[in-house]
């Protein structure tokens, strides 16, 4: 009997002791997550400070757009600014914009700010994951928000008065140097996963809920697995983005009730087409997940089933 109460007397202090750490470790997960969101909520906010402010500085009465430049010359200096009455269009307006953005330094630096703003949002695991120094992630920044300043001169035409940053005109040019940039920071080998990383970018922020409710029910993803989530992500979307389906063009004196079984039958091939997508991709997923992983993704998908934002892996 006495043994029995001992060994009894051991299994609750084992069972006390394993609930004790496993709430510890629920703890340290919600607060990693929570001070993860913290930060996220900071960086969005911070960008939409600044959006404002160039909403604002844009739409001010000083604002004085330079001259419009040719296409794909270097742009001539904020002195020689024409001030005749001559009326332009939008596409040229968009030009002269882009163009004072583009060799002011003052106009510039806000926009650049955004971009750098955006990449840190965007990249913020790539550079937990490799544990690239402070430097390093700067210096990566950098060459992602200098990348958005050059092409969006070249959507338009325009050049900056100092284009030595990213050389060339066309797209591949642009690809060519921010590659060579990299390579030459990171390496080869940190490139190439920068280049799969970037690859499957949207489709790691469709993981992100799965993540975090994995990561706080303690069967967090390994990276690994994340990365195979998104790469079966983009296949599956890209595979089924041939054989979606297209809304058939409106008919000149077609009657309402013809045009709403049109639209009736778009819907339907639409939903259709999305249920199929979604259970390729869980079916595909699935192998990419523990036992575990896969019945907590169950169960969070039963619980969001009524919503019709639910993410297209549930």
């Amino acid at each position: 009997m006495k043994m029995l109460v001992a060994l009894l007397g051991i299994v609750v202090l084992a069972l006390g002791a394993y609930a004790w750490r496993s709430q510890q470790a629920l703890h340290l997960a919600g607060e990693r997550l929570a001070a993860e969101r913290q930060q996220r909520s900071q960086l969005e906010q911070r960008l939409t400070e600044l959006e404002k402010t160039l909403t604002t500085w844009s739409n001010s009465p000083a604002f004085k757009p330079a001259p419009l430049p040719p296409v794909g010359a270097a742009l001539p200096s904020m002195a020689a600014a024409e001030t005749g009455d001559s009326v332009v269009d939008a596409a040229a307006a968009e030009r002269r914009f882009v163009a004072d953005i583009l060799t002011t330094p003052d106009r510039r630096e806000p926009y650049m700010a955004q971009h750098r703003m955006i990449a840190r949002l965007q990249y913020a695991d790539f550079i937990k994951r490799l544990d690239l120094n402070p430097a390093d992630a700067d210096s990566l920044i950098e060459i992602l928000a200098q990348r958005q300043m050059a092409t969006l001169g070249r959507n338009l035409g325009v050049k900056p008065a100092d284009a030595s940053t990213f050389g060339g005109d066309g797209p591949a040019d642009l690809d060519t140097a921010e590659a060579s940039d990299i390579t030459a920071l990171l390496g080869p080998d940190k490139a190439a996963r920068f280049a799969e990383y970037r690859a499957t970018l949207q489709e790691r922020s469709m993981l992100t809920p799965l993540v975090q409710e994995l990561d706080l029910a303690r069967i967090a993803l390994k990276p690994d697995q994340v990365d195979e989530m998104a790469r079966i992500l983009k296949q599956e979307q890209d595979a089924m983005r041939l054989a979606s389906p297209v809304a058939a063009a409106p008919i000149e004196g077609e009657s309402r009730e013809s045009a709403a079984r049109a639209q009736h039958s778009y819907a339907k091939a639409l939903l259709d087409w999305q249920l199929e997508l979604n259970q390729r991709i869980a079916t595909r997923s699935a192998q990419a997940l523990s036992a575990e992983q896969q019945q907590q993704r169950f169960v969070a998908g039963r619980s969001n089933s009524s919503s019709c934002s639910a993410s297209v892996w549930r």
